[in-house]
C-alpha cells in the first residue's frame, strides 16, 4: 500500500474538483461531512495573465473562507506565500552549502487549528494546503512523486 494512503483514516474520502475549462485542481480530504485538508495545485506556467489573477481570486477566497476572523491575512496568503517559498528556492539554489531539510522551502502559517502551508516550483508549479491534521501538512523531506496526495506519514 502507498505511504500516502496509510496516512488517511478508513473513513476518509478523498474528492477531487476540476473544472475543464480552467485547471485548477482541487483534492478535498473529509469525512464525508466534516473537511480536514484541501490540496490546490496551480500550475502556473499555463495560465494567462487572466487566468492567474483569476486562480489567486479563487484561492483568496478559499483561504479567507477556511481561517475566517482567526487571520485577518488570509486573504493575501496566496500571493504572499509564494513569494516567500519561490525567494527560498531561489536562495537554496544559490547557496554552496548542504541543505538540512527541503521544509526550509515550506511556507506556514499557524491559525485556530489549521495550518496553511505553500511550496512551489518555480516557475512552473505551487501547491496550497489547508489543513486541520498535523500529518497532512506536508514534509518535502519525504515527499517524492506523491506531491498530489494529501496526506503522507511524516
Amino acid at each position: 500500500m502507498a505511504p500516502w494512503v496509510d496516512a488517511l483514516l478508513p473513513e476518509d474520502t478523498i474528492y477531487l474538483l476540476d473544472n475543464p475549462n480552467f485547471s485548477l485542481p482541487v483534492l478535498i480530504a473529509g469525512d464525508g461531512e466534516k473537511i480536514h485538508t484541501i490540496r490546490m495545485m496551480v500550475p502556473l506556467v499555463n495560465y494567462s495573465r487572466e487566468e492567474q489573477e483569476l486562480g489567486f481570486s479563487f484561492l483568496s477566497d478559499i483561504h479567507e473562507k477556511a481561517f475566517g476572523f482567526a487571520w485577518t491575512a488570509a486573504r493575501t496568503w496566496p500571493r504572499d506565500s509564494l513569494e516567500a517559498t519561490w525567494t527560498a528556492a531561489a536562495e537554496r539554489g544559490r547557496e554552496e552549502r548542504a541543505v538540512s531539510s527541503r521544509n526550509e522551502m515550506l511556507i506556514t502559517h499557524h491559525a485556530d487549528g489549521l495550518t496553511a502551508a505553500t511550496f512551489g516550483v518555480p516557475p512552473d508549479l505551487v501547491i496550497y494546503t489547508i489543513t486541520a491534521r498535523e500529518r497532512c501538512i506536508p514534509n518535502l523531506d519525504e515527499i517524492t512523486r506523491s506531491l498530489g496526495f494529501i496526506c503522507v506519514n511524516n
